[in-house]
C-alpha cells in the first residue's frame, strides 16, 4: 500500500504539533530531549543485561517501542540513533498501534521531516546553494536522511515557487524556530 497525500499532510500537522509540546526551537534536534519533554522513556540496549541486549537485537537491530518506551541499539553512530529515536517517537505520536509497511513508511516520514523541515533549510539556504553535505552538517544527519532530505527540498522548493507564500505547517514551523517569544 502506499501513504496518501492526504495523510502526509496529517504527518506534517503531527510534526509541527510535536515541536510545539516539545518546545523543540533549535537545530539540530535533540531526539532525547524531545523524548523527555513528551514523557517517553529512551532506553538504549547497553543499559540491558547480555540476555536482554541480544533479545532485543533480535527483536531489532535499530530499535523499537513498547509500553512507551523507546529501546534503541546505542552502538550505532549517533546520526542513526537520532533517525532511530526519531522514528520510535513518530510512531508514538502517529498511534501505529501494529506493525505495517503504511506504518513504517509514516514513521521515516515523520523522522525525516521534524529532523529537517524543509522550511528550515530554505531559512538556511541563502544564497541558493544548499547541497546535502550542508543539511547533513546542519541538521546533524546521515548521509542517506541529508540525501533523501535535499531531494524532499528541491521538491518543496518548486512546489512553494508556484504557490502565494508558505503553508500553514510550514510558517508554523518557521515561526516557532524564528519568532522571538514574547513575555506575558
Amino acid at each position: 500500500m502506499a501513504v496518501s497525500f492526504e495523510r502526509y499532510e496529517e504527518i506534517k500537522d503531527i510534526v509541527a504539533h510535536t515541536l510545539k509540546i516539545g518546545k523543540v526551537n533549535s537545530i539540530p534536534i535533540c531526539c532525547f530531549e524531545l523524548a523527555s519533554r513528551l514523557d517517553i522513556e529512551c532506553i538504549p540496549y547497553s543499559s540491558l543485561s547480555l540476555e536482554k541486549q541480544s533479545a532485543c537485537i533480535q527483536f531489532s537491530e535499530e530499535g523499537f517501542t513498547l509500553n512507551n518506551s523507546i529501546y534503541y541499539n546505542d552502538y550505532r553512530i549517533s546520526t542513526r540513533i537520532r533517525f532511530t529515536v526519531m522514528h520510535e517517537i513518530g510512531h508514538i505520536m502517529l498511534n501505529h498501534l501494529e506493525d505495517s509497511d503504511d506504518a513504517e513508511l509514516e514513521a521515516n516520514f515523520f523522522a525525516g521531516y521534524i529532523l529537517v523541515p524543509p522550511v528550515l533549510v530554505y531559512a538556511h539556504d541563502k544564497t541558493n546553494d544548499i547541497d546535502q553535505d550542508r543539511i547533513r552538517n546542519l541538521f546533524d544527519v546521515s548521509n542517506p536522511v541529508a540525501e533523501n532530505s535535499y531531494n524532499y527540498y528541491k521538491k518543496w522548493i518548486q512546489r512553494n515557487s508556484n504557490l502565494f507564500g508558505l503553508s500553514p505547517v510550514d510558517t508554523f514551523i518557521y515561526n516557532h524556530f524564528f519568532s522571538i517569544p514574547t513575555t506575558t
